[in-house]
């Protein structure tokens, strides 16, 4: 990689993934490799293998992605190719919320909280949660101004009922949206 032998790197990668037979991946390696050659095709493709095969990696994989995506501000397609791998990986996958809340925070990281809260009361529904997600994503959109998608979250969670954790806060949050 020092000398710039982008292809030989990869093959190195490549025969230990083979010699080492799923000890270890090289996964974070090979994104590296391909981020360096502006190849987000494949960069984003080991990302992806790599929080199959270990999700507690999300925090690191979104901050590695969050300095190639928003670099990348003037093209869209990086991030539009991103929102449609995780979709592709939602559908496969679906009992692996990792790529859910993956795509949540890419929403989030656009402004666009309506498509966020979209998948994140999904997730609440299939996996019938407290509705802290979507407390969040309403204080979030409210703090971001925009008001139809809080007062959505909010009334997801009053509609909930009072026996839900955040009922009280989302009621008063929801009175102080509409003012």
């Amino acid at each position: 990689i020092s000398h710039q032998e982008y292809t030989m790197a990869e093959a190195v990668y490549q025969k230990g993934q083979k010699l080492l037979r799923g000890s270890y991946s090289f996964h974070l390696e090979l994104a590296n490799l391909y981020q360096m050659q502006k190849l987000y095709d494949k960069m984003i493709d080991e990302y992806i293998a790599l929080l199959l095969e270990n999700p507690n990696m999300i925090q690191m994989v979104q901050n590695r992605l969050q300095h190639s995506v928003y670099n990348q501000q003037e093209d869209k397609s990086l991030i539009q190719l991103l929102q449609n791998k995780l979709i592709i990986q939602i559908q496969k996958t679906p009992d692996a919320t990792i790529f859910s809340e993956f795509l949540i925070w890419l929403y989030l990281q656009q402004n666009q909280f309506s498509q966020a809260l979209n998948y994140a009361i999904s997730l609440d529904k299939r996996f019938k949660e407290d509705g802290s997600r979507i407390y969040s994503i309403g204080q979030t959109s409210l703090a971001n101004k925009d008001y139809n998608a809080a007062l959505k979250a909010f009334q997801y969670i009053i509609d909930k009922g009072p026996k839900s954790s955040w009922y009280f806060e989302a009621k008063s949050d929801y009175l102080v949206t509409l003012y």
